[in-house]
C-alpha cells in the first residue's frame, strides 16, 4: 500500500476527529445546495437537483482544499498492459449504462448521478482523503486491514447524510419507521461496497479500479 507523503503523522483520535468534522461539513454544503436549488424550483423526479447539487459540492472542496493527487490516490495511471484493463471496463460501463437508456431513456439523471457524480464525488474522499490520513495515523501493524475497516465504517455512516433526498423522492408514500429502514439498508450497501472498493485501493494503492467498481456496483445496484 502506498502512503502518500503528504499524509500527516498524526495520533488517531485527532485524526479521525478531523475526519468526521469534514464529512459533516461536506454533507451540510450538499444539503444546503439541494435546499437552494429546489426553492428555486429545480426538478427533483429527474436526479437533477440531486446531480447538480453534488457536483457542486464537489467542486466547492476541489477549490477550498485543493487536494495533492498522492493523498486522493488519482495519480501514476498505468503506462503498461493495465491501462488497458481500465479502458476495457470503461468502455464495458459507457456500453451497459448505453443500453440501459436505450430502453429507459428516464434513467438519464440517475444513470449520470450513479455511475458518474457519485464514484467521483465519494471514492476521492473515502478509499483517497480518509484512507491517507488513516495509513498514516494507525499503528503499522494491520495498518491495511484497520484502514479498510475504519474507512469502511465511515463511508457506511455518511448514508446517513442522504436521508433528505431519500425522504424527498419518498415521501407521498413512507413512513418515519420506513425512511429509517431505508437509511440502515442503505448503510449496509454501502458497507459491502466501502469493503470492496477499499480492497481494491489496498491492492492497486490508486482509486481507479475503486472508481470504476463503485460505477458499476451503482449502475446494476439501484
Amino acid at each position: 500500500m502506498i502512503i502518500s507523503s503528504n499524509s500527516p503523522k498524526e495520533n488517531f483520535i485527532p485524526s479521525i476527529t478531523r475526519i468526521i468534522t469534514a464529512l459533516a461539513g461536506f454533507q451540510l454544503t450538499r444539503a444546503l445546495l439541494y435546499w437552494i436549488l429546489t426553492k428555486f424550483h429545480f426538478p427533483t423526479g429527474g436526479d437533477i437537483t440531486n446531480v447538480v447539487s453534488l457536483a457542486l459540492t464537489g467542486l466547492l472542496i476541489w477549490i477550498v482544499f485543493k487536494p495533492v493527487k498522492t493523498v486522493i490516490g488519482l495519480y501514476g495511471f498505468p503506462k503498461s498492459g493495465g491501462k488497458f484493463a481500465y479502458y476495457g471496463f470503461g468502455l464495458l460501463l459507457v456500453i451497459l449504462a448505453g443500453l440501459n437508456l436505450y430502453r429507459d431513456p428516464s434513467q438519464l439523471m440517475p444513470t449520470i448521478a450513479s455511475c458518474v457524480i457519485f464514484p467521483l464525488f465519494e471514492e476521492p474522499i473515502f478509499r483517497g482523503w480518509i484512507w491517507s490520513r488513516m495509513a498514516a495515523a494507525l499503528r503499522a501493524r494491520a495498518n491495511e486491514l484497520l484502514t479498510l475497516i475504519v474507512s469502511t465504517v465511515l463511508f457506511a455512516l455518511w448514508h446517513l447524510g442522504y436521508w433528505d433526498v431519500v425522504a424527498i423522492h419518498v415521501r407521498s408514500s413512507t413512513s418515519f419507521a420506513s425512511l429509517t429502514h431505508i437509511m440502515l439498508m442503505k448503510m449496509v450497501v454501502a458497507s459491502i461496497i466501502g469493503l470492496l472498493a477499499g480492497f481494491l485501493r489496498w491492492k492497486t494503492g490508486k482509486i481507479y479500479a475503486s472508481i470504476l467498481f463503485h460505477a458499476f456496483w451503482n449502475l446494476f445496484g439501484r
